[in-house]
């Protein structure tokens, strides 16, 4: 099932690119990652400069605590996976961290009504059991995740990118996923940056078409070429870093 899953999401969502780092996945499968880990929860702090890796922990009943199990009851829930690159999915990138702002959720107590009112299927933790395992908006509501949901999200909100591939964050939710997911990676700000190149070469021969064959005055050609190109860039690695870098480096002189 993780497989099918994430073959459907790799070709109809992504474009055969890795969900955290647009790297293409061409050559090799990828992996089917999970947004909130089935396994073990982690989370890192920084100690001393040093990070340190945490397990989360989540009420058990009143005021009892217990290690996260993870969040078993997505593990085939197709909203909570994402085709990643292995690198994203291993030691180095996102692994089983999962930080949020408030407090993690195993399961909560609902009466019938409340069951009713959530946006989700929840499942009853045992037959009769007013104790609830919670769906993926719902999850979020309780939880506020502080890591940025691949297609849930709207991740130009909270990432730029700058000239060189580099990455930065616009907010607190963009500064942790790039921690997390590991985006500031050097490799990545050169594959970034190359496919920047190409755009700026393909929005400039797009401005050119529409001046010259189209006879569009420069604020249309320039609007025409604004509007497309994100469809152009779609297929193509990096496509968040390649339009936010057409969108403030490739305007041309004189158009506000």
């Amino acid at each position: 099932m993780w497989r099918d899953l994430k073959d459907w999401l790799l070709k109809n969502v992504f474009h055969n690119k890795c969900a955290y780092c647009e790297t293409r996945i061409d050559r090799f499968y990828g992996d089917a990652e999970h947004y909130r880990p089935k396994g073990a929860v982690k989370y890192r702090v920084r100690v001393a400069d040093i990070d340190e890796e945490k397990t989360a922990r989540a009420e058990r009943e009143a005021g009892v605590l217990r290690d996260h199990p993870g969040y078993f009851w997505l593990a085939y829930n197709w909203q909570n996976l994402v085709p990643s690159c292995s690198f994203c999915n291993s030691g180095e990138g996102k692994q089983n961290q999962f930080p949020v702002r408030k407090h993690y959720v195993l399961w909560k107590r609902c009466t019938p009504q409340q069951v009713l009112q959530l946006r989700d299927k929840a499942y009853p933790r045992a037959a009769g059991s007013d104790l609830y395992y919670l769906g993926p908006t719902d999850l979020d509501e309780e939880e506020d995740p502080e890591l940025l949901h691949p297609y849930r999200d709207r991740p130009e909100e909270h990432i730029g990118f700058e000239s060189g591939g580099h990455v930065s964050a616009r907010t607190p939710r963009g500064e942790r996923s790039i921690q997390v997911y590991h985006l500031d990676d050097p490799n990545l700000d050169t594959s970034r940056h190359l496919a920047q190149m190409a755009a700026k070469s393909l929005a400039a021969t797009g401005y050119d078409y529409f001046l010259q064959w189209e006879h569009c005055s420069e604020r249309e050609a320039w609007k025409r070429t604004s509007e497309g190109i994100w469809s152009k860039l779609l297929d193509r690695p990096h496509v968040a870093a390649s339009y936010d870098y057409v969108q403030k480096y490739c305007k041309p002189c004189g158009i506000d």
